[in-house]
């Protein structure tokens, strides 16, 4: 398959990587075992094909964030916080300089979204939905094959209000 794949994209880089989850529903010596085949399959890839590369979020959160602060309730799940560490050792290690500002960019969008008024009939509600229509027409300027139809669709009809 991933000859395949290569055949297609001769640019094509593969980032394997291993769950952190724990099946404890299977037990943990039977999960431990099953982390063991799969991490000794992906280490065979990656030694095989030069475009395959480990990033290694099992032993993030098994070994650096293994303090119970960083897993959900059921002791199995990592935490958001957990999530997000991983995420940012991921955007550090992969994404470069470019990808990062958009993620940044997105992100400050993605809240901007998901902000609630105290008062949605207020000037000041309205003045930020145009400065946000602003932003999003700029972005869109920037990244021209993107688009902010929907988001520009939500803001119309909340700018209404």
């Amino acid at each position: 398959m991933l000859n395949a794949l290569r055949s297609v994209n001769p640019n094509l880089q593969v980032i394997l990587t291993v769950s952190p989850v724990r099946y404890i529903r299977d037990g943990l010596v039977e999960s431990n075992r099953s982390k063991a085949h799969l991490l000794s399959a992906v280490h065979s890839l990656v030694d095989q094909f030069e475009y395959c590369h480990y990033f290694p979020a099992y032993e993030i959160v098994i070994d650096e964030l293994r303090d119970y602060r960083f897993f959900q309730t059921d002791m199995v799940h990592p935490s958001e916080q957990a999530v997000s560490i991983v995420m940012q050792h991921f955007v550090d290690y992969w994404v470069d300089t470019d990808a990062r500002e958009q993620i940044i960019l997105f992100d400050s969008l993605n809240r901007s979204m998901q902000h609630r008024p105290l008062h949605p009939d207020g000037a000041a509600y309205h003045r930020f939905i145009d400065q946000l229509k602003l932003q999003i027409k700029q972005l869109g300027e920037k990244y021209p094959d993107l688009s902010f139809s929907e988001e520009l669709d939500f803001l119309n009809k909340n700018r209404m209000v």
